[in-house]
C-alpha cells in the first residue's frame, strides 16, 4: 500500500487523475492505500466504488461489534480508509451483476470475503478479469483449486467462486488479474490434469526496432 503513489508517479501518472477506483473487497491490503495516515484521501477526484455486500459486513458498525476481538481492527481500517470518500460524497455501492458504470460487468464471487467481486473490461474484442483475492498461493491453488486458507470467511463458497471462474476463463481465454500473484499478475489460465496451469504474459525491457 505504501508504494502504491510513488510507484505511479513512476509510471507518469498522479493520483488526481484518477477518477473511478472499483475495489473487489475491503481488507486492508486492498484499502490501505486509498488514505493517508491522517484520513486524507490520496485520489481527491476519484469516486470509488464497492460492492454493496462488502459495505454491508465492513462497514456496519453491529458486525463489527459482533466480530472477535482480534478481527474488528479489520472493520476500522476498513471504514478509515473510505471515511474521506464518504464524506466528500466520492463513496458509492451497487450490486453485482449491475454495472457501476456502462464499461464494466460485474459478479458476486464470494467466499473469501461476503461480498468479493469481479470486475470485467472489455474492448476491441479483448477482455479482462479482475478477480481480486480468488487465488493467493499459485504454486497450490493452480494444480489445486479446491485448496482454500484460512483468510476465507466461507472456505466452500470461495472454493465453488474459484472454481466458476477458473471454469470460465479457461473456456472463453480471456485475460485474467489478480492481486496475490506475482508481478505483472496478468495472463491466461489453461485447463491442465485436475486443475489449471497458469500463462503470464510476458514483460521486460523491450526495444522496439527502428
Amino acid at each position: 500500500c505504501r508504494k502504491l503513489i510513488s510507484n505511479m508517479n513512476a509510471s507518469g501518472y498522479r493520483p488526481e487523475q484518477v477518477d473511478t477506483i472499483f475495489l473487489t473487497h475491503l481488507h486492508l491490503d486492498h484499502v490501505c492505500g486509498l488514505s493517508d495516515a491522517e484520513g486524507k484521501a490520496l485520489f481527491p477526484n476519484a469516486t470509488v466504488y464497492v460492492p454493496q455486500g462488502e459495505a454491508d459486513y465492513w462497514l456496519d458498525p453491529a458486525k463489527e461489534a459482533s466480530a472477535p476481538a482480534n478481527a474488528r481492527e479489520y472493520f476500522a481500517i476498513a471504514r478509515n480508509a473510505l471515511s474521506a470518500y464518504k464524506a466528500a460524497g466520492h463513496l458509492k455501492t451497487f450490486v453485482p451483476p449491475a454495472s457501476p458504470v456502462p464499461e464494466v460487468q460485474t459478479a458476486y464471487a464470494i467466499g473469501h470475503t461476503p461480498g468479493s467481486t469481479v470486475y470485467r473490461f472489455a474492448s476491441q474484442g479483448t477482455a479482462i478479469n479482475f478477480i481480486g483475492d480468488l487465488i493467493h498461493a499459485p504454486a497450490v491453488q493452480f494444480p489445486h483449486p479446491e485448496v482454500s486458507i484460512r483468510f476465507d470467511v466461507d472456505p466452500k463458497k470461495a472454493i465453488s467462486s474459484r472454481a466458476q471462474e477458473f471454469n470460465a476463463l479457461a473456456k472463453d481465454g480471456e485475460w485474467m488479474a489478480a492481486a496475490h500473484l506475482p508481478f505483472p499478475g496478468i495472463g491466461h489460465i489453461t485447463a491442465w490434469q485436475q486443475g489449471y496451469s497458469w500463462n503470464p504474459v510476458n514483460y521486460g525491457p523491450h526495444q522496439l526496432a527502428a
